[in-house]
C-alpha cells in the first residue's frame, strides 16, 4: 500500500508499506528513509482507507440562487461540512447562510456520498434567512 508522508514544511515522500505494519514500524521506516529520529516523529492521519485506490476526484456542479453553475472538484468522500468551506471560499456565503440541496434532500453534515453525490451532479445553493 502507498503511503504519502506529509512533512510540517511543506514537502512530502511516498513510502510503501504492509497494511500490517505497525506505527512503530513506520516510525523506524521514516527514520531510515527520511533521516528523522522517530522520537521526534508524530504520526498524524485521516484515518485509513479501505484497501484499494484513493479515489479520483469527480465534478459537480452547485446551482445558486440566480441560476448560476459552478464547477467544483471533490471527492466522494469528503464531508459535507468540508464542501461547504469550498462554496464559502469560492461564493462568499457564509456557512452559517448556506443550505445546501441535492436530490430534495438537506444536506448537513455526513459526506457527499451520503446524500448520493456523483459525478455531474447538481447541488443547489439556498440563502438561509438571517433572523432580525
Amino acid at each position: 500500500m502507498e503511503l504519502i508522508i506529509s512533512m510540517l514544511n511543506g514537502s512530502s515522500h511516498t513510502m510503501n508499506v504492509h497494511p500490517q505494519d505497525t506505527v512503530g514500524s513506520l516510525k523506524i521506516l521514516i527514520q531510515q528513509k527520511l533521516g528523522f529520529p522517530f522520537l521526534w516523529s508524530a504520526l498524524r492521519g485521516q484515518g485509513v482507507p479501505t484497501v484499494g485506490p484513493e479515489a479520483a476526484p469527480i465534478q459537480v456542479f452547485l446551482k445558486n440562487e440566480k441560476g448560476v453553475s459552478t464547477t467544483y472538484d471533490i471527492k466522494p468522500d469528503e464531508t459535507v461540512s468540508h464542501f461547504k468551506s469550498k462554496v464559502e471560499a469560492r461564493e462568499r456565503v457564509p456557512v452559517s447562510q448556506q443550505r445546501l440541496i441535492h436530490e430534495s434532500r438537506e444536506m448537513n453534515e455526513g459526506k457527499l456520498s451520503d446524500y448520493n453525490v456523483t459525478a455531474n451532479s447538481t447541488i443547489f445553493l439556498n440563502l438561509r434567512l438571517r433572523g432580525g
